[in-house]
């Protein structure tokens, strides 16, 4: 479970990074805005996440660690 969430976080992030400058009235703009919007609602979204994933590394019972590289 722990590599899925790490996959869609990955693929989230690189999604607004290359997409961040859409132009206007494209598919990749209306999507993207979106996508800001909510996480301008959650600004804590992202670092939360993370901090799971790095929560269920340290303290879960997984022998793969490779998931977070």
């Amino acid at each position: 479970m722990s590599t899925h969430c790490s996959y869609a976080m990955d693929h989230l992030a690189s999604y607004l990074f290359l997409h961040r400058d859409a132009k206007p009235g494209s598919v990749e703009s209306d999507a993207m805005l979106l996508l800001r919007d909510h996480c301008a609602a959650n600004p804590r979204l992202f670092p939360d996440l993370i901090a799971k994933l790095f929560e269920q590394l340290l303290f879960g019972p997984y022998s793969s660690h490779w998931m977070v590289s």
